[in-house]
């Protein structure tokens, strides 16, 4: 998380605090799918296609490639004791320990 902060936002924040000085930012960072409006927050950014049906998303970046990578046997393992197909994308990946 800290690593997308550093190459893609702080880069747009920086023109952004550069042309509007007088724009006080807070920025808060989580992994978490805050829900902005609850917590008061003016905008968001989020890594992916997660956006609720009522915001309106704009690019900031371009697609960034991601990869999952493994040894076969943990992906075999994993899969197996979960009854899930192998995953092919990180959004299918499940969420599970790699020990």
């Amino acid at each position: 998380m800290e690593d997308a902060a550093k190459t893609i936002l702080w880069p747009v924040l920086r023109e952004l605090m550069i042309t509007y000085p007088d724009i006080k930012t807070d920025i808060t960072l989580d992994y978490g799918l805050t829900d902005i409006v609850a917590e008061r927050f003016d905008a968001g950014v989020r890594l992916g296609e997660d956006v609720d049906k009522d915001m309106i998303a704009l690019r900031i970046s371009p697609d960034i490639p991601m990869a999952i990578v493994g040894a076969s046997s943990y992906f075999d393992k994993a899969m197996s004791e979960l009854t899930v197909a192998r995953p092919y994308t990180p959004a299918t990946l499940p969420r599970k320990s790699m020990g």
